[in-house]
């Protein structure tokens, strides 16, 4: 268990350490973003909120973004590791010294400051988890009591329904919602995920002009449109693990504040009047002063610190009230931020929590001395030998190791060549003392031979150049001229290069059937990831007037050619490409057009379609509809999704 409990607290100081050494890199990153923000008052509240998003992703990546940016960068590992296992050859050799170069080289680098941690990174640790586990719990409390309002809420009036389901149609919000009245709220919200709905306080609807009804009605979808509900779900979860971070904190009450103010330029975007629009926030905050706020509900008075704010920013001049994100500036200002954070990744460590060491070990029992070597006996003199019998000869000296081969002066100036210098001498001592087959000389002398060898490997001239391949006739110049595009400028070429047209894709397109495009529409096809095989099938489709912005729409809403085929064998159309592209914008399958036609409704008129699928109706609905009778129209079975009933 004690060994459990210290390896968490060792996780948990380096976690710590991570943190602490990229605070203040996070506070540089945060004060840039919010500069720039400030200084382009033109910048919509969308753009903002995206923005804010990908600071807070770029606050979470510090901590490890020095690890990763060491996995991904090159290392030189292919020239260290022979000089490094020649230096652990000649360290287990207590005659050969390494060079001065590799000892100065082997030494580490200067550490950090050190702060001894003991066990409060643990404690740390211990209340991080204990404030995720309150928010969870307060999500979780915040889901079940929006689930059990919007239950117990009863659909609102006809005219309330109506004038919702005009401003939908009208703002182009194709994510099927309700509307909903309930007592027991205080304020208009907007609450999901799967099944989202607009719940009106019904204590107030007679306090409501009809000109601030729209204004609460807009805003609220507004919310539902850009899916806020999920959005507001992932920064309550994150305001529960990085509650401790205060750069975090900071980049989540930001996120929260433009979001509001993206749906009130949504509003006035519809609208065209900022003004009343103000007017109506500042009376439905007088209205829902009392109220108690929900975590995963998004409402028009969410919150009241920031009214002064919102009122300011609808009144100014000089803002632009676009309700879409303005992707050149979105991808400009990540780009930005990354660079940032790279840059942040190469600063080295300032802090570092060292943990308690552990007592030295014990010096080890001391060895017996090794038992005495007798000496050799000794050998007759001289003297003693006959005196016809001539002298033994003198024992021969052990042999000089051969010249190396001359290797060049410039080699020699290196790291290997002032190691083959070192060895050679080493080697001349030894020679004097010790036989050829020593091991300490067999050694050597194989380290010799391997670094001369590399030398002299670097010293041979470079191999000739390979002949230059032959010119490839499926190069993309050739196809281009094999296509008929033998005229184009340089720049026409470079952009569909540069947009992906590559020479498979001008033999696709010949393929296809559409003839010879221009420049500018193959540089839009491929854009828009239109291969040729699908223009291929979309033409044998069987729709009619098909042209090539039509199959580049049906491309961005995802309508496949199975898709066309599939429904026309049910009976239904033949449709027109933009009815086909309306189907695919509110997610109608081909399992919806078979119901409808096992339902008894193959004649349904396109729009009327389309309404049941954003109402929500379903397969099963329509099942369900037809238990009761044959007599139900399809607008009735959408009265009556609408009203609850299925």
């Amino acid at each position: 268990m004690s060994g459990i409990l210290e390896s968490l607290n060792q996780s948990s100081a380096a976690a710590l350490a991570a943190v602490v050494n990229s605070l203040w890199q996070a506070v540089a990153v945060a004060a840039a973003a919010w500069l720039v923000m400030r200084f382009t008052p033109r910048m919509n509240a969308a753009t903002r909120h995206i923005l804010w998003w990908a600071v807070l992703a770029m606050v979470v990546v510090l901590p490890v973004a020095p690890v990763l940016v060491r996995a991904v960068s090159p290392q030189a590992a292919s020239t260290v590791e022979p000089l490094r296992s020649q230096s652990q050859a000649l360290a287990e050799d207590p005659v050969a010294l390494p060079p001065m170069e590799a000892r100065v080289a082997a030494d580490p680098p200067q550490a950090p400051l050190e702060i001894r941690a003991g066990a409060w990174p643990s404690w740390i640790l211990a209340a991080s988890t204990a404030v995720l586990l309150v928010q969870l719990g307060r999500v979780a409390w915040s889901y079940l009591y929006l689930r059990r309002v919007q239950r117990r809420a009863h659909p609102a009036s006809r005219e309330l329904r109506a004038n919702f389901d005009a401003w939908m149609m009208s703002c182009r919000v194709y994510r099927p919602a309700r509307l909903l009245v309930s007592s027991e709220i205080r304020s208009p919200m907007a609450v999901g995920f799967r099944h989202p709905a607009v719940i009106l306080p019904e204590p107030l609807l007679g306090e409501f002009q009809e000109s601030e009804l729209d204004h609460v009605l807009l805003h609220e979808l507004a919310h539902i449109a850009r899916r806020d509900d999920w959005t507001n779900l992932a920064a309550r979860l994150a305001a529960g693990i990085l509650a401790l971070h205060p750069v975090a904190a900071w980049a989540l009450g930001r996120i929260g504040r433009e979001r509001e103010i993206a749906c009130d330029d949504w509003v006035v975007a519809m609208t065209g009047a900022a003004r009343p629009y103000a007017a109506s926030l500042a009376r439905l905050f007088e209205l829902c002063s009392a109220r108690r706020p929900m975590l995963l509900a998004s409402g028009m008075a969410e919150s009241a610190s920031h009214l002064g704010k919102r009122v300011e920013m609808l009144l100014r001049r000089s803002r632009e009230f676009a309700p879409r994100a303005s992707a050149t500036r979105i991808v400009l200002g990540t780009a930005v931020l990354a660079a940032l954070v790279i840059a942040g990744a190469q600063v080295p460590s300032w802090f570092a929590f060292a943990q308690d060491q552990a007592p030295p070990a014990p010096p080890a029992a001391a060895q017996p001395p090794a038992a005495a070597v007798p000496p050799e006996a000794p050998q007759p003199p001289a003297a003693a030998l006959p005196r016809n019998l001539p002298a033994p000869p003198a024992p021969a000296r052990p042999p000089i190791a051969a010249q190396p081969p001359a290797i060049p002066e410039e080699s020699l100036s290196g790291y290997r060549g002032k190691l083959l210098n070192d060895l050679r001498r080493q080697m001349a001592d030894l020679s004097s003392s010790l036989t050829p087959s020593h091991p300490k000389i067999r050694r050597l002398q194989a380290q010799i031979d391997a670094i001369q060898a590399e030398l002299m490997a670097q010293a041979a001239p470079p191999p000739a150049a390979p002949a230059p391949p032959a010119p490839d006739r499926n190069s993309f110049l050739a196809a281009l001229v094999a296509a008929g595009y033998g005229n184009l400028s340089v720049d026409q070429i470079i952009d569909l290069k540069t947009a992906g047209v590559s020479a498979e894709f001008l033999r696709g397109i010949n393929e296809a059937g559409w003839g010879k495009l221009s420049p500018t529409e193959l540089i839009e096809l491929a854009h828009h990831g239109v291969n040729p095989d699908y223009l291929r099938k979309m033409k044998a489709a069987g729709l009619k007037d098909l042209t090539l912005k039509d199959v580049t729409e049906l491309s961005m809403v995802g309508a496949r050619p199975e898709y066309i085929q599939e429904i026309h064998s049910f009976g239904f159309g033949p449709y027109t490409t933009k009815q086909f592209i309306q189907f695919a914008q509110v997610g109608l399958r081909p399992e919806m057009f078979r119901a409808l036609k096992e339902a008894g409704f193959g004649n349904a008129a396109p729009n009327e379609i389309i309404e049941a699928a954003m109402t929500g109706v379903g397969p099963r609905d329509l099942r369900e509809a037809k238990q009761y009778g044959s007599s139900l129209t399809l607008k009735q079975i959408v009265k009556l999704k609408m009203a609850g009933v299925l």
